[in-house]
């Protein structure tokens, strides 16, 4: 794991922490989580911004299968669900 997921990895499971088991706060502060990594990649004047966003998206969604892991292994299942459900949803789309 890089630093940057372990980073990642590691806010993520704050974040969950914070939202408790409940479905609609975990949605919640996932979705915050992601407006949060938008806001760390700077203005969008700047011509780097999408891809250091794009860079920053990719490490969390590093994060999440060890978050996953780490999530059953506490017996969280609640945050082992929502973040799949993340994982699902940040998958590259499939070029036909």
């Amino acid at each position: 794991m890089t630093d940057q997921v372990l980073i990642m990895y590691t806010k993520l499971l704050e974040s969950l922490a914070k939202a408790g088991r409940n479905k609609a706060s975990l949605t919640r502060n996932l979705d915050r989580f992601k407006a949060d990594i938008l806001k760390r990649s700077g203005s969008k004047k700047s011509e780097w911004t999408e891809e250091y966003y794009s860079f920053l998206l990719e490490q969390y969604r590093l994060a999440i299968p060890p978050a996953i892991e780490e999530a059953i292994s506490r017996e969280e299942f609640e945050w082992a669900q929502a973040l799949t459900e993340q994982a699902r949803l940040l998958q590259p789309a499939e070029v036909c």
